[in-house]
């Protein structure tokens, strides 16, 4: 199975954003041009989901929606095990949804250091975490074997829509 992982655009701060809860903050404009810039990049690469799953916070849904959006329409799955502290036993979850003779790729977009965690588990182990900083709109490409309701990954492509930007990480 393909998994596409990818961190949540950049959000509004708080004090700017004129909503009461952090969960309510949305994309920032930067933001949404970040996940623009993926989807190209997604695109470009013909990585194409069947299904996008997002946690309930408003930045993670409005990037569902834009990937979804930009890529033809793909169903997105709000999904609360997927609020910050979501693990890899909380995607693999989401994954057991899809029936893998017909929907081989899923896209879940998460939190940090949730995806730090995440990858880290997925390429070293329980107990281990992604040795590198993940910024807003970092999207991931992986090639996941589930066994057992436990996975082991291995690394298609990365892409960083900060880093394309000469290191602009604001």
């Amino acid at each position: 199975m393909y998994l596409y992982l990818m961190r949540h655009g950049r959000a509004l701060a708080l004090e700017e954003s004129n909503v009461q809860y952090d969960a309510e903050r949305p994309l920032s404009g930067p933001g949404e041009r970040d996940i623009l810039v993926v989807s190209d990049f997604m695109r470009k690469m013909e990585y194409k989901p069947h299904g996008v799953f997002t946690g309930p916070f408003n930045r993670s849904r409005m990037s569902g929606e834009i990937i979804s959006r930009e890529l033809g329409d793909i169903p997105v799955h709000m999904d609360t095990s997927l609020l910050p502290g979501a693990g890899l036993s909380d995607v693999l979850n989401c994954l057991s949804t899809f029936d893998p003779k017909n929907q081989q790729a899923a896209m879940v977009i998460l939190h940090e250091p949730d995806i730090s965690y995440i990858l880290g588990q997925l390429f070293q182990g329980e107990d281990s975490q992604y040795p590198y900083p993940i910024y807003s709109g970092d999207f991931f490409a992986l090639r996941i074997d589930i066994n057992k309701h436990k996975a082991m990954g291995r690394t298609l492509s990365a892409f960083s829509p900060m880093i394309t930007r000469c290191g602009d990480h604001v």
